[in-house]
């Protein structure tokens, strides 16, 4: 929620995102939905001082690159290789037991991508699988509809406002895999609860129809990137609340041409 007061004092109350919240939300998304680790990975894992040898008590999502942090492993440290529940990491350990870790791959950011930066190289070489993402609001019928309810106390009255704000996802695949990596989101968007509910978390829901990835190679440098671009739209529910103060009183001053004639105060 984002409260803001105005000069008037009247105060608004909106849940509506920005875009880079959206953005964000549609990164974590992606990038789990191809298969990187986003966000941090609890999880527990037995060391042996000296050793890069581990075991970890669930495999599941991990991947050679990841990194780990935990106490009695050195910063730094990632995931050289791993088989069933044992993993080669590329540091020794510093202790011995069952210790309490993180693993995230560091590199998700720069493969799922919400922004560029101004300086220095933008992408990844041609090799490298990476997508861009983009979202903004659009003008539509529907988002102009309007469900508004007076409420009011003594001190104050309130306007309730819900509507629904539609947005244009935008996703930019480059890299030899970039068509297999937009079916895929395309498919889960439409088919996989997952999106739905972390989508749902944030106020967020698919529209379906879903157009269907275009292939359209890029040519940089004299050399010819292949690029998939895909478009899809998210409805946004969006609920604001706008409060301002009532008049506990108002005075009245009447005045003819000979001046004023009454002076008094109407009280509620």
């Amino acid at each position: 929620m984002t409260t803001i007061t105005y000069p008037d004092g009247s105060i608004l109350t909106t849940s509506a995102m920005s875009q880079i919240q959206v953005e964000t939300v549609l990164q974590t998304m992606t990038a789990q939905l191809l298969g990187l680790l986003m966000n941090p990975l609890n999880l527990h894992i037995t060391l042996t001082s000296g050793s890069p040898n581990a075991t970890v008590d669930s495999a599941a999502l991990l991947y050679p690159g990841v990194t780990v942090t935990g106490t009695g492993i050195p910063t730094g440290t990632t995931i050289l290789s791993l088989a069933g529940t044992s993993v080669v990491l590329s540091n020794n350990a510093t202790a011995t037991g069952v210790e309490a870790a993180q693993a995230q791959d560091l590199t998700a950011p720069s493969l799922v991508r919400i922004g560029w930066q101004q300086q220095g190289q933008p992408g990844p070489s041609i090799d490298i699988n990476t997508v861009a993402i983009i979202a903004q609001p659009r003008d539509t019928e529907f988002s102009r509809l309007r469900d508004s309810k007076l409420t009011g106390t003594t001190d104050t009255i309130s306007n309730l406002d819900k509507f629904t704000r539609t947005w244009t996802v935008k996703w930019m695949f480059y890299g030899p895999d970039s068509l297999t990596h937009a079916l895929l989101v395309k498919s889960a968007w439409t088919k996989v609860s997952y999106v739905d509910s972390i989508l749902a978390s944030s106020n967020l829901y698919v529209n379906p129809d879903v157009e269907e990835p275009g292939r359209n190679p890029e040519l940089f440098q004299g050399q010819w990137w292949e690029r998939v671009n895909m478009n899809a739209e998210l409805n946004e529910e969006v609920t604001e609340t706008l409060t301002v103060g009532t008049v506990g009183s108002v005075e009245v001053q009447l005045y003819t041409k000979n001046g004023k004639v009454a002076d008094f105060t109407v009280t509620e």
